[in-house]
């Protein structure tokens, strides 16, 4: 037979105890750990009274909540760059790019996610993209590279809850200052933060933190629906 270990009941250690029936509202998830001969995770709910096994999906399904809520994340963020663009009648990364030609202080006009589809595509064929081949790349790079974190992410908010903290926006403003801001000009893939006015870190900053708000909505949405199976 399984050995249950409580992992978390909403502060209420269960384990074993004789009376955990009464413990627990109807309809509370007990996320406690069975290991079966095939080291599946299961997931004790209980369901009209009573108690039940059921699988939690382990780390797979926690992953694939994280890719649906990135994707979803990812387009809540180009929507946020197009709204912004329709308000003000311009694009704050077009003018930045302007402004620092005229001052004589030229900003890369390719972008970090073009050039590091670029660069990848170099490296494996050897040749470089045409223009048409090059979109394609920089989608894919930032396609990659995002779907990448959120999967991530979706593992991290089941095993450890403070990844959740505001609400994904945490881990959307943590993508920001890693990746966004310090590590594309590490990488050579983008001029340093400090060469970039006010303005677009101040964007790209609300762009994230709405990115992490919709990755942690929709990842918590699947997992819900997926749990209720």
């Amino acid at each position: 037979m399984a050995t249950l270990r409580p992992r978390l009941v909403r502060g209420v250690n269960v384990g074993q105890h004789p009376a955990w029936r009464t413990k627990l509202g109807r309809g509370t998830v007990a996320y406690l750990t069975a290991r079966n001969h095939r080291r599946r995770e299961r997931a004790l709910v209980l369901v009209k009274g009573e108690l039940t096994l059921r699988h939690d999906g382990g780390p797979g399904r926690a992953a694939l909540a994280g890719l649906i809520g990135g994707a979803v994340g990812l387009l809540a963020m180009t929507g946020y760059w197009a709204m912004v663009k329709g308000i003000t009648g311009k694009d704050p990364r077009e003018e930045a790019q302007k402004q620092a030609k005229a001052a004589g202080r030229p900003l890369p006009e390719e972008s970090s996610t073009a050039k590091g589809g670029r660069l990848v595509y170099e490296t494996l064929t050897g040749r470089k993209p045409d223009e048409k081949t090059a979109n394609y790349l920089s989608w894919a790079f930032d396609w990659s590279y995002t779907l990448g974190m959120s999967a991530a992410y979706g593992v991290a908010r089941r095993f450890i809850p403070h990844a959740r903290i505001g609400f994904g926006t945490g881990f959307g403003s943590a993508v920001w200052i890693l990746g966004d801001e310090i590590g594309v000009w590490l990488l050579g893939l983008a001029a340093a933060p400090a060469d970039y006015p006010a303005e677009v870190h101040a964007h790209s900053a609300v762009g994230h933190a709405i990115y992490g708000a919709a990755l942690e909505g929709v990842a918590a949405g699947v997992e819900w629906a997926l749990g209720r199976r």
